[in-house]
C-alpha cells in the first residue's frame, strides 16, 4: 500500500537519522558518566541523590536535542500520514499526542536536562497552543466570528475534539503542580510558572467548553444557545469561587466574582432579545438557582478563608 512504502521511505531518511543521533548521544553520555566516576570527586557524586549531570558536556548536549527534535519530527510526520491514509479526522488528535508526550518526556526527565529545561518547556507550551488555536480549530471549520464549529454539528468530530482539548487541559494542570513542587522557592521563578501553566489549563478548558456547547446548542435548540451559554460560564464562575475558598486563592475568587458579572450584563442586554420565551424561564430559573448556590456556599465559608492567610496569589 501507498502508506507502508511511504513509511519504509521516511524511516530510510529520517528514522536513521533519529537512531543515529540517539546511539551518539548514548555513547557520548555513557564516556561522560565514566569520566565522573573516574573523577576525585566521584565519591560524592555516588552519595548524591541527584543524578551526575553528564548534560553539562556540550556536545552531548547537541547530540540529545538533535535526537530528540528529529524524533519528534519524524513522529508528527508517521502519526500525519498513518491517520491521514486510514482515519483523516483523527490526524490532528494523534499530533496533539506526540506533543503532550514529548513535553511529558521533557518534565519526566527534567533532573538530567538542567535548569533551561522550563525554558524549552514554555516554548513547547506556546507553539502548542498556537497549534491548538490555529490550526487544529480551523481544521474543524471552526468560525472566529460566531464561535461555533460551521455545519451541522458531528458526534465524531466532537469525540475528536474531545480527544485533543481534554489531555491537553489535563497535562497543563499536571505541569502547574510540577512546577509548583520542584520550583518551590526559587525566587519568584515558580510563582510565574506555574500560575501560566495553571491558566493555560483553566482557558483552554473554558474555551473548549464554551465552544462546544456554543455549536452544539447552535444546532441542536439554537433558541437555547444564549442562556446555555450564560449557565455555562455561571458553573465556570461557581466552580472559582468555591476554588478560591477552599484553597484560599483570592485570584480564583475575583476571577469567579468577574465571570458572575459578565454573565449578568450578558443576560440583561443581550439573551432576553435573542431567547425565546420558553427558553428564557429555563434559563433564569437555572442562573437564579447557580448564583443562589453560590451565595449559600460564599456565605457558609466566608469565615474560612477570612481566618487564613490568603496565599500571594
Amino acid at each position: 500500500e501507498p502508506y507502508w512504502s511511504g513509511m519504509l521511505d521516511r524511516f530510510m531518511s529520517m528514522g536513521v537519522m533519529t537512531l543515529s543521533l540517539a546511539g551518539s548521544f548514548r555513547l557520548l553520555k555513557r564516556e561522560r558518566l565514566e569520566e565522573r566516576k573516574a573523577s576525585v570527586y566521584a565519591e560524592a557524586m555516588s552519595s548524591n541523590d541527584i543524578p551526575a549531570p553528564v548534560m553539562d558536556s556540550t556536545m552531548v548536549k547537541i547530540m540529545f536535542w538533535a535526537a530528540f527534535l528529529f524524533l519528534f519530527a519524524y513522529l508528527q510526520f508517521e502519526a500525519h500520514s498513518f491517520c491521514g491514509a486510514y482515519y483523516p479526522p483523527l490526524r490532528l488528535t494523534v499530533i496533539s499526542f506526540v506533543w503532550l508526550a514529548a513535553m511529558l518526556y521533557l518534565i519526566v526527565r527534567r533532573s538530567e536536562l538542567g535548569s533551561t529545561i522550563w525554558n524549552i518547556l514554555m516554548l513547547f507550551m506556546a507553539a502548542y497552543l498556537v497549534k491548538l488555536l490555529f490550526f487544529d480549530l480551523p481544521f474543524w471549520d471552526f468560525s472566529f466570528s460566531r464561535f461555533v464549529y460551521a455545519g451541522d454539528y458531528s458526534y465524531e468530530a466532537g469525540l475528536m475534539r474531545l480527544l485533543d482539548f481534554i489531555p491537553s487541559v489535563l497535562f497543563f494542570a499536571y505541569a502547574a503542580f510540577v512546577f509548583r513542587q520542584t520550583l518551590k522557592g526559587d525566587g519568584g521563578m515558580s510563582l510565574s510558572l506555574d500560575q501560566i501553566f495553571g491558566a493555560s489549563s483553566i482557558i483552554l478548558l473554558f474555551l473548549y467548553a464554551t465552544f462546544e456547547v456554543n455549536s452544539f446548542l447552535s444546532w441542536k435548540a439554537p433558541g437555547f444557545r444564549a442562556g446555555g451559554i450564560s449557565i455555562l460560564w455561571s458553573v465556570f464562575a461557581i466552580a472559582f469561587i468555591l476554588t478560591g475558598m477552599l484553597k484560599h486563592l483570592k485570584i480564583f475568587r475575583y476571577s469567579g466574582l468577574a465571570l458572575f458579572i459578565v454573565v449578568v450584563a450578558k443576560v440583561f442586554f443581550s439573551d432576553l432579545d435573542q431567547l425565546d420565551q420558553l427558553y428564557r424561564i429555563v434559563a433564569f430559573l437555572a442562573l437564579g438557582l447557580i448564583i443562589l448556590a453560590a451565595a449559600i456556599l460564599y456565605v457558609k465559608f466566608k469565615t474560612v478563608f477570612e481566618n487564613k492567610p490568603e496565599e500571594k496569589r
